[in-house]
């Protein structure tokens, strides 16, 4: 029988928000009194890395694995199964005792760990456990996260997502998740907040359910939003930021204030639901000081074929980023070559970034520029109609930086620890502060 828990605890994921900013909403007279809250108590972290591995989904591996990037080696977004064996949930669940549950943990497997539930993150292939319906739910997320087309969610995703909604969900959440779904209109970066507002309710659903004793879930809309917005924040000064064009987003709407407004709204649900509350950001993002499109494959398969690939299949990533599985080397070394040629007219390539494995290729569509119709692509100086084979996703807003924050409610964690926290140290803290958070019977 499941002990009666006193306290629960909850980490959110809070990825990537800048807490720096955070602070200028404050200062310019928004009520964020939860997010304030962690600004106050909480400490900072970092991560002494290059540039091009301050990557989320390699940042909340150290997080969960409690080493290094040079330890843990897993440097791509569906690489998670790398990071299998020991991390903080096997501690949580095996050492202290405690069931554990997570929501969406960026890639962080479920490995053998006896989960009362766990939702893989929308970019994994990995299956759900618990209830069967979350197999239905996890499949509609991922095909919303990594629709290619535009069009939103399939009729039998949007009916698997509805069923899981109204078997896990009371009806007056229900009634709430409607609601806010009839708000987006034509704010199109709100439907990155209705995921994770998806995602809170079931975490929260879940937890009461089983009784969860620590769980956590992942939070990505805000990251989303800096990604593509952040040049329409309200409070950064004209001299810290370009100016996304008028065709792109109205110079008059703030996303990031949103954002920002939502997560307090999110944070003060935990409290109001006696929550111990655990917040992260792992990193965070800040202006990028150039203009930068990005563009991702329209029907990845279909490009593959055009261009003459052997493949087994095709697996897409996040945005830029997609896995080709081939049957043999030698299919994968004919692929390699071929999209090395993809040039524009001055012999830019498009796809400078190949991560050449065994019987595979880890693909980023580099080519940052403008991809129009009337703009000369080549492959093999043969004429390649580029633009009529990706979707225009956004204009980069944001780029990552090495600093994070990290909070624990009720626990003064700046007399404690030296502030900055290397991010590959939280797994041993928290396992020392968890036991502290948590009263049973």
């Amino acid at each position: 029988m499941r002990r009666l828990i006193m306290d629960k605890i909850i980490f959110i994921q809070l990825n990537e928000i800048n807490f720096e900013v955070v602070e200028k909403y404050i200062h310019k007279g928004y009520d964020l009194e939860y997010l304030q809250k962690i600004l106050e108590q909480g400490i900072n972290t970092f991560e002494n890395e290059t540039y091009k591995n301050l990557e989320p989904w390699i940042q909340w591996v150290s997080i969960f694995k409690g080493q290094t990037f040079k330890e843990h080696s897993v440097f791509h977004l569906g690489d998670g199964m790398k990071s299998m064996g020991e991390n903080l949930f096997s501690d949580l669940r095996y050492s202290l005792d405690l069931s554990c549950g997570a929501v969406a943990p960026m890639n962080i497997p479920s490995g053998e760990i006896d989960f009362d539930f766990f939702i893989p993150d929308p970019w994994s292939t990995s299956k759900s456990i618990g209830k069967p319906i979350l197999n239905r739910i996890s499949r509609a997320i991922s095909q919303g996260v990594n629709d290619n087309t535009g069009e939103g969610l399939s009729f039998k995703n949007k009916v698997n997502l509805l069923a899981g909604l109204f078997l896990i969900l009371k009806p007056k959440e229900i009634l709430r998740v409607f609601k806010y779904y009839l708000g987006i209109k034509d704010r199109s970066y709100k439907k990155a907040l209705f995921l994770d507002y998806i995602l809170v309710l079931l975490q929260q659903a879940l937890s009461k359910e089983y009784a969860t004793e620590f769980s956590t879930v992942f939070l990505n809309a805000g990251a989303h939003i800096q990604h593509h917005y952040f040049f329409n924040s309200q409070v950064l000064s004209k001299s810290d930021k370009l100016n996304n064009p008028k065709w792109y987003i109205d110079e008059n709407i703030d996303p990031l204030a949103d954002a920002l407004m939502f997560y307090n709204r999110i944070i003060e649900s935990y409290e109001k639901l006696d929550y111990k509350i655990i917040v992260m950001n792992g990193l965070q993002q800040i202006p990028c000081e150039k203009i930068e499109y990005y563009y991702r494959l329209s029907n990845h398969e279909n490009f593959c074929k055009m261009i003459g690939i052997e493949f087994k299949s095709v697996l897409p990533r996040m945005t830029r980023d997609f896995e080709i599985l081939f049957e043999s080397n030698i299919d994968r070394d004919n692929c390699a070559n071929k999209l090395k040629l993809i040039i524009d007219g001055k012999g830019t390539k498009v796809f400078n970034e190949l991560d050449i494995r065994d019987k595979s290729i880890f693909c980023t569509l580099t080519y940052s520029d403008e991809i129009s119709d009337n703009k000369e692509f080549y492959l093999d100086n043969k004429k390649l109609n580029l633009s009529s084979c990706v979707n225009f996703v956004a204009i980069k807003n944001g780029q990552h930086d090495k600093n994070g924050k990290f909070y624990i409610s009720g626990i003064d964690l700046k007399k404690k620890y030296n502030s900055p926290i290397e991010l590959s140290k939280i797994r041993e803290i928290l396992c020392t502060e968890i036991p502290q958070l948590i009263r049973k019977n």
